[in-house]
């Protein structure tokens, strides 16, 4: 994954998170990379908003 990748939040993702509301949320939304390191990533969501978290709970739908 790097900057500039198109990606969304893995489906796998919900079933961790759905009994952690303290937790991230997931989102349906597709994003931009706009940050990346080895285990995290910034992604800018269609909506304008930007998210945090961990570059796993994240799939490329296309690079590049």
């Amino acid at each position: 994954m790097k900057v500039g990748d198109l990606v969304k939040m893995k489906y796998s993702v919900w079933w961790r998170l759905r009994n952690h509301p303290e937790h991230l949320k997931y989102v349906e939304e597709t994003g931009i990379v706009v940050e990346c390191s080895e285990t995290s990533v910034k992604v800018l969501l269609e909506s304008g908003k930007f998210k945090s978290c961990l570059a796993e709970q994240w799939e490329v739908i296309s690079a590049v």
